[in-house]
């Protein structure tokens, strides 16, 4: 699953991006084999990173990330794709990248599950909402694939994804989704993608190791 999800990131049409995949020094020896044949393929698309200390969940590494892509190239745009999952095709992210020229801040949705090929729950968010900034009042909608600026997420208080000192590792998500969402206040800002441009693996026993795998593919 991790060979299929990082060559149908690196595989996409769309011109300017790159991805990272970060191991977090877990006993998943297979995945990260995959990765750095795949990195030594494609040196240019692919980064490959391994953490020094220790395992660790995904919202630290995505805080450090958007940092760093941010710095290197303002305006990036990241786009969450999770370990155990993969882009819907080869023009997943030209797809998105038509949202951000048509000014979006923000994007999500849809999906499809494996293997039972069920569509995803992602659905615009009703008139209103957004504007009168109440998300946290509402089922969770804004899922994969989701995308957004990193300089939006960036505006985050680091505080703000932390519990007792320690980053959040349940329900991670909507910690960061929520303050983005109402940051934007628009859907204007924030634009549902109703094709299906994720597939995501439902019910997989190892689905909490394979999650701390972060992946981002940064436009």
């Amino acid at each position: 699953q991790v060979e299929r999800c990082l060559k149908a990131a690196i595989t996409q049409d769309y011109p300017d991006f790159r991805v990272m995949w970060f191991d977090d020094a877990s006993d998943f020896s297979a995945g990260r084999q995959v990765a750095n044949e795949l990195q030594t393929e494609h040196p240019k698309r692919l980064i490959v990173g391994v953490s020094d200390t220790g395992r660790e969940y995904a919202m630290p590494r995505l805080w450090l990330m958007a940092h760093e892509a941010e710095r290197i190239n303002p305006g990036t745009v990241i786009v969450q794709v999770g370990g155990d999952d993969c882009l819907a095709g080869p023009h997943a992210l030209a797809r998105i990248a038509r949202e951000y020229e048509l000014g979006a801040w923000f994007t999500y949705g849809q999906y499809k599950q494996l293997p039972s090929n069920g569509m995803g729950r992602c659905v615009p968010f009703e008139p209103g909402v957004l504007e009168e900034r109440m998300v946290r009042s509402k089922p969770f909608i804004s899922m994969h694939p989701t995308t957004f600026y990193a300089k939006l997420f960036l505006k985050i208080r680091e505080a703000d994804l932390k519990i007792n000192g320690r980053w959040v590792d349940t329900a991670a998500d909507a910690y960061f989704h929520f303050p983005m969402l109402e940051m934007c206040a628009s859907p204007e800002r924030v634009h549902f993608i109703p094709d299906v441009l994720y597939y995501y693996q439902e019910q997989d026993p190892k689905r909490f190791i394979s999650e701390e795998y972060a992946l981002q593919v940064f436009m």
